[in-house]
């Protein structure tokens, strides 16, 4: 990564940073909260599924 690549990345993150403080996420719609969420899997993946609590594993001999 560049020393440009750097700074911009670090404005960014400032940037992202400060809408955060004026925007809290308790105060974001259910719309902003699905896309920010769909970004979060579009760059990392989707998280495993949480394991149902209904659903008991039995040892089978």
């Amino acid at each position: 990564m560049t020393e440009t690549d750097q700074r911009e990345l670090n404005c960014l993150r400032r940037e992202l940073l400060n809408r955060l403080d004026r925007l809290p996420m308790e105060n974001w719609s259910c719309l902003l909260l699905r896309a920010v969420i769909g970004v979060f899997d579009l760059q990392f993946g989707e998280p495993p599924p949480e394991p149902r609590p209904d659903v008991r594993l039995h040892i089978v001999k």
